[in-house]
């Protein structure tokens, strides 16, 4: 038995082979981050532990996509250890402007997650206050993680019309903000191809909207 074989969802890769096949993505299969640079899924799950399985790449309706199965474990002292399972759907922005580094969770991950998560990104702080103007919903369903000084660019980026939207529909999943990608997560124990096409539609439309709000930001300033 491979390592993390114990954990990984059958159902997850033979979801991703027909997402690909059905919207003609190039399935790579197993992967390793150590040497496939072409292969890299980030964000805050990455680590020098994990496993990826399962990579898909293509373009979805004009958008850059990824999208692959990773698995991990991971420990902390006095904690003990926990074990992962994601689904994550990459999608890439268009127009070159960075997003603030932000991680919304929707109540998915435990103790042990973020402690090791706080080591890593030791700058996150919970960003609650910049929500309590905006659907109840969201600050009920959702935890955001940003730096400080990222706050108000969170914010702008994040418009209570797109936080309504996630608290009311998108509970399901949990999103990533970084660079010029959002990631979408998916921790469910089982996962279907309806599931990872949810997970790309709304990724889709995520994107969508947080460029309209970048582009829109940076309009402004170089006016």
């Amino acid at each position: 038995m491979g390592a993390f074989d114990f954990l990984v969802r059958g159902d997850a890769g033979s979801a991703i082979k027909a997402f690909a096949n059905k919207f003609d993505l190039v399935y790579f299969g197993h992967v390793d981050h150590r040497y496939d640079e072409h292969a890299v899924i980030r964000g805050v799950t990455a680590s020098t532990s994990h496993v990826d399985k399962h990579f898909a790449v293509g373009n979805v309706k004009q958008r850059d996509v990824s999208l692959l199965e990773r698995t991990n474990r991971l420990r902390f002292p006095g904690k003990g250890e926990s074990d992962y399972h994601w689904v994550i759907v990459q999608v890439d922005l268009h127009s070159g402007l960075e997003l603030p580094h932000t991680f919304m969770d929707a109540h998915h991950h435990d103790e042990v997650f973020y402690s090791n998560l706080f080591i890593n990104f030791a700058n996150f702080q919970v960003a609650t206050s910049l929500f309590v103007e905006h659907d109840p919903k969201f600050l009920e369903h959702f935890i955001t993680y940003a730096p400080s000084d990222k706050f108000d660019d969170a914010a702008s980026v994040l418009t209570s019309n797109v936080t309504s939207m996630l608290a009311h529909h998108f509970t399901n999943f949990d999103y990533e903000l970084e660079g010029t990608t959002l990631y979408i997560y998916n921790s469910a124990p089982s996962v279907q191809e309806k599931d990872i096409e949810e997970m790309v539609r709304v990724g889709l439309w995520f994107a969508d909207e947080l460029e309209k709000q970048l582009v829109s930001a940076a309009e402004t300033v170089s006016a």
